[in-house]
């Protein structure tokens, strides 16, 4: 068995009880550190996964959890109805996995030392300070995440404060990725507003309110206004609700659909 596929069985023996709590035994959280060590041992040792080493305490407990459903299947019968529940929930994991990667990511671009997080910040003719970080729930593809985002302040009264990061991932009304937001906009030219929130909870874990969708979409549609380009048969409305700062990205989705 591949090192790899050993560190994988430790999650699932180890690391399993660690996510869940459900330890019988002290060395059992041993076990379950030693798994995660030994995972972020092995991808900084195999060429093109050490990329991935930050992020071995994320990636353990979603391993778990696939492992479990693959031996589940693999325990049980094999019907239709099984394997429709083990795509389902594979689906899940996957997305689960990804949302991890992608909010483990993303807080670390503010990190200590960082470029990207200057003591001082001039935007605009404006100075601005540095403040701690602070949260915002950001809907993705994968779902909600977790931005912990600098806040900078600034120097001079009454302008108001800026979060870089914010900008620089290109969120639209400050609550969605560049990609949920194209969903988004594509749905809100498609189909009723109470089925796109439905499609946007359903395929995307992302339950908006009605306010949260219509701030959303405005923004795109706002952002496009002065900017408008002439569109040809049924993308008028599309190019209607897609807008900066993340312009670029939308027309170039539109030119591919």
């Amino acid at each position: 068995m591949c090192p790899l596929a050993v560190c994988v069985r430790g999650v699932v023996n180890g690391v399993a009880l660690c996510t869940t709590g459900l330890y019988t035994d002290p060395r059992d959280r041993e076990d379950a550190a030693m798994s995660h060590s030994t995972l972020c041992a092995l991808l900084l040792a195999t060429p093109g996964l050490e990329g991935l080493a930050p992020y071995a305490d994320r990636l353990t407990g979603d391993l778990q959890a696939l492992a479990e459903l693959l031996g589940r299947f693999g325990a049980g019968p094999v019907t239709p109805e099984a394997t429709y529940d083990l795509e389902q929930c594979l689906a899940g994991r996957a997305r689960a996995l990804a949302r991890d990667l992608l909010e483990g990511l993303l807080n670390r671009l503010e990190s200590d030392g960082s470029p990207q997080a200057p003591v001082r910040l001039c935007h605009e003719g404006g100075r601005y300070r540095r403040r701690g970080k602070t949260p915002n729930a950001v809907a993705t593809l994968f779902g909600p995440v977790t931005l912990r985002r600098l806040l900078y302040e600034p120097l001079a009264p009454g302008e108001k404060c800026l979060h870089p990061l914010e900008r620089r991932l290109g969120l639209v009304a400050g609550c969605a990725s560049p990609a949920l937001a194209e969903r988004a906009g594509l749905a809100c030219a498609s189909e009723p507003q109470r089925a796109a929130l439905a499609r946007l909870a359903r395929e995307h874990d992302v339950c908006w309110s009605v306010k949260t969708y219509r701030t959303v979409t405005a923004a795109l549609a706002a952002g496009l206004a002065e900017q408008r380009q002439p569109a040809q048969g049924g993308q008028d409305a599309l190019c209607a609700v897609f807008g900066s700062p993340t312009l670029p990205i939308f027309q170039e989705a539109l030119r591919r659909r």
